[in-house]
């Protein structure tokens, strides 16, 4: 069977090899793939010179990858939409499945052939596009929000088979009539006992501590990640404790200098910069005493679900999938760093609540361990699958 996944992700492309900096992976669409499954990659593209380490590769192993040669930003959408038509009837050939997922400008004129073509597809809902527009940050951005939602609904709602990364969130946002599942796309293994274990000696050693770490993950050139509140938060914290805040992920951090210093935080911020997947960021996050997530914006955050299972206390807001993860007394309205700070205060002062809320998360995030995931994942696929095959 021939599968086509189609999103607005932006691969990168390096002589004749495609890759991803972590969102999309090689292994990730082995998830869909039966024995001599083939699945194309519609995408948009982004040509390099230099390889950098922390790309993953996504084609190989029956995962060709076809981007787009014509849509490189939304704008292209609409101007030039006729060659778009085409170039998507042409990645249609011979297709048997399309997994469309939204939101995804690619993926809404896809969603449009398919249904004049009678291909089966499914929908993976893994964010609100409301959120994402509204917060991006500019007044177009904000102008096409309403718009961009309503349609993304009547699409969801029409289709017959749909995967949502939350549990609650997202089928609430935007319900369906068809089959669907709750399946998050993050990717953890099975984590040991031990990790908890340290945690919990971490957190009761705290009191030889002379300073606290208080971590975020997010990209520094989006303002929906909510630097700018952790900031603020920090702000207050530091009249108090001696406190530092540590910032993971790309960007540019001379965007955000001008606020800290504002705030007079520019001895307690740190940008860690960019580590690959798995082990640094566990090792990163190890070294955490709390993970905050004051997001705009969120699906259910791979992010966050990594820390839990460091046994890290987190504080977060009521965005996306946050709160179906955390203990709802740390969970704070968006924006307000005057909470946040009280929260994070209440964590540092008290051992026991903390050892309470790491044994929480851990427990928790073990509902989201790769082998479960990828069990529900591969059933609810093969009841569609045979239907096609039949």
């Amino acid at each position: 069977m021939k599968i086509l996944f189609v999103h607005d992700h932006v691969m990168r492309k390096y002589n004749n090899d495609f890759f991803s900096t972590g969102g999309l992976s090689n292994e990730v669409f082995q998830r869909y793939l039966e024995k001599d499954d083939e699945i194309y990659v519609y995408t948009r593209v982004k040509n390099i010179t230099d390889k950098e380490n922390k790309l993953i590769q996504v084609n190989g192993n029956n995962v060709i990858c076809k981007p787009s040669n014509i849509y490189h930003k939304p704008i292209d959408y609409y101007i030039k939409k006729r060659k778009l038509r085409q170039e998507v009837n042409a990645r249609l050939t011979n297709i048997d499945f399309c997994i469309i997922r939204l939101q995804s400008m690619l993926g809404s004129i896809v969603l449009e052939e398919v249904k004049k073509k009678n291909i089966p597809y499914i929908i993976e809902m893994v964010a609100c596009p409301w959120d994402s527009l509204w917060n991006y940050g500019g007044i177009k951005a904000k102008l096409f929000a309403p718009i961009i939602y309503m349609k993304t609904k009547k699409q969801v709602k029409d289709a017959k088979n749909v995967i949502y990364v939350s549990e609650k969130f997202l089928q609430e946002r935007y319900p369906t009539k068809g089959n669907q599942i709750s399946c998050s796309n993050v990717n953890i293994q099975k984590v040991k006992d031990e990790v908890l274990n340290n945690r919990i000696q971490k957190i009761e050693h705290m009191k030889n501590q002379s300073k606290f770490r208080i971590g975020l993950v997010g990209s520094l050139n989006v303002n929906f990640k909510g630097h700018s509140t952790a900031i603020k938060a920090l702000s207050l914290l530091k009249q108090k404790y001696d406190v530092e805040l540590h910032f993971l992920g790309a960007g540019d951090k001379n965007k955000w200098i001008p606020f800290i210093k504002k705030c007079n935080v520019e001895e307690n911020v740190f940008f860690d910069g960019v580590l690959p997947s798995g082990e640094p960021v566990y090792k990163w996050m190890d070294e955490l005493d709390i993970f905050l997530i004051p997001s705009l914006q969120e699906g259910l955050p791979r992010a966050l679900i990594e820390a839990m299972s460091r046994g890290c206390p987190a504080i977060g807001v009521k965005t996306g999938g946050i709160p179906e993860l955390l203990d709802e007394r740390y969970v704070c309205k968006r924006k307000d760093y005057k909470s946040i700070a009280k929260k994070i205060s209440e964590l540092l002062e008290d051992k026991d609540i903390m050892i309470d809320q790491a044994e929480k998360n851990f427990h928790k995030a073990q509902n989201y361990t790769k082998d479960i995931l990828n069990e529900r994942r591969k059933n609810f696929f093969k009841q569609i699958y045979r239907k096609i095959k039949n």
